[in-house]
């Protein structure tokens, strides 16, 4: 069995390395406990939050070294892939061409790698429902910088963009990222959050196409 790799341990929480073979998402989507007050993924490490009261240190690793033990596949897990529909119009992709120089493509290149590229959902933060995407298509991996001036003003629906890194913007506001399309569909629905339901569209660990895009000419 694999090695839990704890990175730091405090009074109330433990951080954790990925599993061995495991995205940060993978891992935080197999710690479901009882004994874990909140999980939170990272780019490269998972929080696990417990009750000092309740639990010891002792227990919750044994906890987690549960979760992640083989076998896996009876693990039922509510991860979606989401097809969404990307624009990239001059006016939806600001920076696209900045992007497409940066990794030495046309334009239509770009687009069309980022069509077969699949992206994980590993992160949300920043602003409710805001997605960080991980992408592993090796011509993205070389990584891009964000914006010298950030813009005030994101609009909903942009698809912020670093190689490996991305995001995808719930709703209007600030951002620092090079915008490189911006997807049709709403992120947020409010009207189902009346019935006890997430309003975001995302969660941590599902998967993401770009599909049926539209490339300005």
């Amino acid at each position: 069995m694999n090695q839990i790799n704890i990175i730091y341990s405090g009074e109330d929480y433990i951080l954790i390395a990925p599993y061995e073979g495991l995205s940060a998402s993978q891992t935080a989507s197999r710690l479901r406990s009882d004994f874990f007050a909140d999980i939170i993924a990272g780019w490269s490490d998972i929080a696990i939050s417990y009750d000092p009261l309740l639990y010891d240190e002792a227990k919750i690793m044994a906890q987690i070294t549960q979760c992640l033990s083989p076998p896996h596949d009876k693990v039922q897990t509510d991860e979606k892939q989401h097809i969404l529909t990307a624009n990239f119009t001059a006016a939806d992709a600001p920076d696209i061409l900045m992007a497409s120089q940066f990794y030495d493509m046309s334009k239509d290149d770009f687009i069309s790698h980022i069509q077969t590229s699949i992206f994980d959902v590993v992160m949300m933060g920043f602003q409710p429902g805001f997605a960080y995407l991980q992408n592993s298509n090796d011509l993205f991996q070389r990584p891009m910088t964000r914006l010298d001036n950030p813009r005030q003003h994101v609009p909903a629906g942009s698809i912020g963009f670093l190689g490996n890194r991305a995001c995808i913007y719930a709703n209007d506001g600030p951002g620092g990222w090079p915008i490189i399309g911006r997807i049709s569909q709403s992120l947020v629905h409010l009207d189902i959050a009346e019935n006890g339901q997430s309003p975001f569209l995302l969660k941590l660990g599902d998967e993401i196409i770009f599909s049926s895009v539209e490339i300005a000419t």
